[in-house]
């Protein structure tokens, strides 16, 4: 036998090993690029929320500051998108659960919606108000019956100095 005959046998087992190894290195690598896409979506959507709830602090203020600091809204009637700075739907469209209205939301993007709502803010002895919070929601809908399937949800704080 010559000692080229005998170094052929192991290139078969070689190769496998070196295979099986390139497969785990490429699963892994699957597997953790899934992982970050998965976190950067939820990080995406989750801005999309504050920025929604941002958006719900910018419009209480300028509800404030239209009626001397005093809120016109309350729990029970919230500011949203679509009412007016008393908590009242405002007139000529209706924001039911299902409805996808432009005027209903702060952003509309294909199967992704934003809102805020903004509860009745804590006020003084003068009935001034002097902390708000919003909270700001993105909701994922289904393509085909345009139900929710996810929902993320931030919340924004504004104090008011007295």
């Amino acid at each position: 036998m010559n000692s080229s005959n005998r170094s052929d046998g192991f290139a078969l087992p070689t190769i496998l090993i070196a295979s099986i190894i390139m497969l785990s290195v490429l699963l892994v690598s699957v597997a953790s690029t899934v992982a970050i896409r998965v976190s950067l979506s939820a990080q995406y959507y989750d801005q999309m929320a504050k920025t929604a709830g941002d958006a719900g602090l910018a419009y209480a203020k300028a509800c404030l500051d239209a009626n001397s600091g005093i809120p016109l809204w309350t729990d029970a009637n919230p500011l949203t998108p679509s009412t007016d700075c008393s908590g009242i739907q405002l007139s000529g469209f209706t924001c039911s659960t299902g409805a996808i209205d432009s005027k209903c939301f702060v952003t509309i993007n294909d199967n992704v919606v934003s809102t805020f709502s903004v509860g009745k803010p804590a006020v003084n002895s003068g009935n001034k108000a002097t902390e708000v919070n919003s909270v700001g929601s993105t909701k994922l809908l289904t393509s085909s019956s345009r139900t929710v399937w996810r929902t993320y949800s931030q919340s924004s704080r504004l104090t008011i100095p007295l």
